[in-house]
């Protein structure tokens, strides 16, 4: 995606936000930052806020680094539409160039009331007994949550919220709907499956081999945008064999392949 093409898809998700918020003033606002994948951009909001830092800003949990100003956990930021024009942009320009680490929530709740629900969701408990930390932060996991849950279960999980907002990997806008009850009787953990604990793991298995290759083959991943590598490799995953699939050393060597014979096919073309 090139510059004007993002300044573009920011400029349509802050007048999303602004006419969401215009026909919903009863609702809040709020980015759910994962702060790993942005640095710098604590410090930057808690420079924007300052003023406000104590009733605009909330941790999920802290994991924060050298610094106060270092944090790489999950937090809030509620976007207010009177006096945060510069915040909202900084915001949505980090979203744009790279989903993964922002989604946009909606709720009647307050902004402490609505971090201790997103708290209160965090945990993950498997059938055979297994816990996990759900990470709905990483933008990646919502379609995960919204396809494999049951109808019951997505109404429990997503009841803190009116909309749930994010992009997905071609940086399309996704909203998931909640109900945004006045009261959150959400009960921890949220209990998978064997199966539903397949459909998470298995999703996860193309972004851990693009991992890799990003580490070990840099020149030849860069040569696609970012949703292009992922679906060649999330290709190369669903064909491997048994044997393959057991293996994440030759998993890697078959997205290797493929993303190289993609690549000579372009250069072909």
């Amino acid at each position: 995606m090139n510059m004007p093409e993002q300044q573009a898809l920011v400029e349509h998700l802050r007048e999303s936000i602004l006419r969401y918020r215009l026909e919903h003033s009863d609702r809040h606002a709020y980015a759910l930052v994962y702060g790993v994948a942005y640095p710098s951009l604590f410090a930057n909001v808690l420079e924007q806020i300052k003023p406000q830092a104590a009733s605009q800003l909330a941790l999920i949990f802290d994991a924060s680094g050298e610094t106060q100003h270092e944090q790489y956990g999950p937090f809030l930021v509620e976007l207010t539409a009177d006096r945060d024009a510069l915040l909202t942009q900084t915001l949505l320009t980090h979203c744009v160039a790279d989903p993964r680490g922002m989604s946009f929530i909606f709720s009647r709740h307050e902004i402490d009331g609505l971090a201790e629900g997103l708290r209160e969701r965090l945990p993950l408990q498997c059938e055979d007994g297994t816990t996990w930390q759900l990470k709905f932060f990483d933008s990646r996991t919502l379609p995960i949550l919204a396809s494999a849950l049951t109808a019951e279960q997505q109404r429990s999980f997503f009841r803190i919220s009116r909309e749930w907002w994010f992009l997905d990997r071609e940086r399309a806008l996704q909203r998931l709907t909640g109900n945004d009850e006045s009261r959150d009787d959400y009960r921890a953990p949220l209990r998978l499956s064997e199966q539903q604990a397949a459909a998470f793991i298995d999703a996860a298995v193309p972004d851990s081999v693009l991992y890799i290759l990003e580490r070990t083959d840099d020149d030849l991943t860069s040569a696609f945008e970012p949703h292009i590598r992922y679906r060649i490799v999330e290709a190369a995953v669903a064909s491997a064999s048994d044997e393959e699939r057991n293996s994440t050393t030759l998993l890697a060597d078959r997205a290797r392949l493929e993303l190289l014979a993609k690549l000579n096919e372009r250069d072909q073309a």
